[in-house]
Formats: structure tokens, C-alpha cells, sequence
């Protein structure tokens, strides 16, 4: 073994632990929304359902705003095409803004990290969702607009296993490149 194959050796988990600190850094340090579309709400209906409309039938939905980064999330704004009857949990502060075309935005003016928001949407015909909801954004960009699929979370043991394999992996990528470079450059003779 030379010279470089040992400081390669040495070097590579010491880059490889810092190379993912730095990515964690840069990743974490900003909002992370996300906008969970959901299928069940619940409601106390505040004014009687239109002519058209049958009495004993309502449709509903629900968007769950999550701020799962580290930053405030600013100005988050969910639009809608139209806006039906809806309720927020738990209540925060917000505001409706209006266009001339009938679309409108609910803006709030932040979401701290961990916050959780719910909307949930009361309307009497079968409208698609679609033609309601447009999207979430906020001033730090779109929200990840994910359908919301119930799943069992990983065990702590699976989530630092993941994590034991990527350092290993990346540790043998910086060993190999150090080497491949150091071979190339200085060549043993």
C-alpha cells in the first residue's frame, strides 16, 4: 500500500462524513412545504343547500399544509379556481384574496417549521376536484402536492441502517477516486 492509498483511506470516511453534512445543511436549512390531498371532512353546514342540489348528499375534501423544513414558510397561498364552503384547523391566522375572474387565493402569512394546517372543503355538487384546486406555493416556491396514501413508517433501526449504508457507499466512492487520481498523477515507480 503507498503513500496515497493510505491517505485515501483515512480521508474518505473523514470527506464522505463531511460531504454529508454540508448536503444536509443545504437541504434542511430552508421550507419545506408540502400539501397533502385527503378524502374525509367534516362539517356543520351554515346555510341550507341549493335548490338544485340534494338535500342528503355533500361532498367533500381536505388539503393538509405541512411546513416540514427548517425555514418559516411566507405568504403560502392555496388557490382554487372556485371556493367552496371550508374550515381551517386548527384556526390561524388568514386572509381570502379575490380575483376578477372568480378565482381565489387563502393566504397565510407564515407557516413555521412543523406547522400543520388543515383545510377542509364542503360542496353540493360533484364538481371534480380538479376544476377547485389549483395549487400551494409560498414565497420560497411550489408546495410538493402529494395524493395522501396512508403508510407505516420506518422502524429507527431501518432509518439508521439506510443511513450506516449510505456512508459506507459514500466513503468507497471518495476511497476510489482518491486512489484512481492518485494513481493517474503519481504513478508508484
Amino acid at each position: 500500500m503507498n503513500m496515497w492509498q493510505l491517505v485515501a483511506a483515512f480521508a474518505a470516511p473523514i470527506v464522505a462524513a463531511l460531504v454529508i453534512w454540508i448536503l444536509n445543511r443545504i437541504l434542511q436549512k430552508r421550507p419545506r412545504l408540502i400539501a397533502l390531498i385527503g378524502h374525509y371532512s367534516t362539517f356543520t353546514l351554515r346555510s341550507p343547500p341549493p335548490s338544485t342540489a340534494s338535500p342528503n348528499v355533500v361532498y367533500g375534501n381536505s388539503i393538509v399544509l405541512k411546513n416540514s423544513g427548517k425555514k418559516v414558510a411566507t405568504n403560502v397561498r392555496v388557490a382554487h379556481n372556485n371556493l367552496p364552503d371550508y374550515r381551517i384547523h386548527p384556526p390561524i391566522k388568514y386572509r381570502e384574496d379575490r380575483q376578477d375572474d372568480g378565482a381565489v387565493e387563502i393566504v397565510f402569512p407564515k407557516l413555521v417549521p412543523g406547522e400543520q394546517v388543515t383545510i377542509s372543503y364542503l360542496f353540493y355538487d360533484s364538481t371534480p376536484w380538479e376544476t377547485i384546486y389549483l395549487h400551494t406555493k409560498s414565497d420560497e416556491g411550489f408546495a410538493q402536492a402529494l395524493e395522501a396514501i396512508p403508510t407505516p413508517r420506518p422502524t429507527n433501526f431501518v432509518v439508521w441502517s439506510i443511513r450506516a449504508f449510505a456512508f459506507v457507499g459514500i466513503s468507497a466512492v471518495v476511497y476510489l477516486l482518491v486512489s484512481l487520481v492518485a494513481s493517474r498523477l503519481l504513478p508508484v515507480g
